[in-house]
């Protein structure tokens, strides 16, 4: 049921977007009639709206990414006799989170048993995001690493947001999560991948800092989509690809100082900017044995990326880098996003390869670094 206060959001919001969107067309067709792009029109236009739209509530952008208008497994064909085996909800002191799967889809597994525990941690800038609309990807997923004999469990952080929350409260929640693993569930560190998008990728690389730090049991291998590796959001790529990508600069200024305001930037100046050598620490000793990174070469964050990479590297870790051409940020997201119905209408044993690209290139470099 929705309520009056989500209904004037969404009688607030609408209206605002449709007054933007004559300006944002004609301000499109110009720059394209001037500087040319390499995008099709649809695309850039997509990409636009999204960069482009300005004063939209946070509350607005949290609602339309709710859990609660997210797809119903147990009324889908694919899931609906296992709907109750996803999604478990568990909590301890310190952090809550979900267990989105435990061994393949139909075949549940404790999670100390499966090959691999997915530690996951999503994105939105710090500022918006919760790890439901990731589910059905991560579904996909276990099934495609069952194929190959690795029996998948996905565990999903629920840290807390800014602007009500700031740093060092994510951090916290993520440590909290990964003793709980390794201390309560018992699952073999050696075992465990964390695995974030976007800000979740700049919290998996704080995680691993503050694992080396407390001298706690190191993860076997690491996975960082599209990471939001420097809050500064300077890199020549912003410049590069600020008609490209989808992110803009003014929000993730925004989103930067929600979580690290000015009077928290001294004292936790070492989390402000991963993508610069850091003083006193190898990246070898803080990274795991293997760690895979994927970004959109038309993502701003990308040469933050590619230097951090070639910091790891010289360090001597063993990291590989995947730049995806024609992506913007989230590319391997967006690669599924309209195709969620469609998979959830197969039957449970129908072949659904190809079906669902985005989950299937994640599983793959999943794959690649066990």
């Amino acid at each position: 049921m929705v309520d009056i206060k989500t209904v004037a959001l969404i009688g607030y919001t609408i209206p605002l977007i449709l007054a933007q969107m004559p300006f944002l067309i004609l301000k499109l067709l110009i720059r394209r009639a001037w500087l040319g792009s390499e995008l099709s029109l649809s695309s850039d236009f997509g990409r636009t709206l999204i960069r482009e739209l300005r004063g939209i509530p946070i509350s607005f952008i949290r609602f339309i990414g709710s859990p609660e208008l997210m797809p119903d497994l147990a009324k889908s064909k694919r899931y609906g006799p296992i709907a109750q085996d996803t999604y478990r909800p568990t909590s301890a002191p310190g952090f809550e989170g979900w267990w989105h799967i435990q061994g393949p889809p139909g075949d549940r597994t404790a999670a100390k048993e499966c090959d691999k525990v997915i530690y996951f941690i999503h994105g939105g800038a710090y500022v918006i995001g919760n790890s439901r609309t990731s589910l059905v990807q991560h579904l996909r997923m276990a099934e495609v690493c069952a194929k190959k004999k690795v029996k998948l469990a996905i565990f999903a952080l629920r840290y807390p947001l800014a602007p009500e929350a700031t740093w060092p409260a994510p951090i916290e929640a993520a440590v909290a999560g990964y003793r709980w693993l390794v201390e309560h569930e018992g699952i073999d560190p050696r075992n465990i991948i964390p695995y974030g998008e976007s800000a979740g990728g700049h919290l998996v690389v704080a995680l691993l800092y503050d694992i080396a730090r407390q001298k706690l049991p190191k993860p076997g291998h690491a996975v960082l989509m599209f990471p939001w590796l420097n809050l500064h959001n300077r890199s020549t790529s912003f410049d590069r690809n600020k008609y490209l990508d989808i992110l803009g600069r003014p929000s993730l200024d925004y989103a930067a100082l929600a979580v690290l305001p000015e009077s928290l930037r001294d004292k936790y100046k070492n989390v402000l900017d991963f993508s610069r050598p850091s003083d006193g620490h190898s990246l070898k000793e803080i990274l795991p044995d293997k760690t895979w990174v994927s970004v959109g070469a038309h993502d701003q964050f990308v040469d933050d990326i590619v230097r951090w990479t070639e910091i790891a590297r010289k360090d001597g870790a063993k990291v590989d880098l995947e730049v995806v051409p024609g992506f913007a940020h989230g590319g391997t997201i967006a690669r599924d996003v309209f195709k969620t119905t469609s998979f959830l209408a197969l039957e449970p044993d129908q072949d659904a390869e190809g079906v669902m690209p985005g989950a299937e290139y994640m599983a793959s470099g999943v794959l690649s670094i066990l």
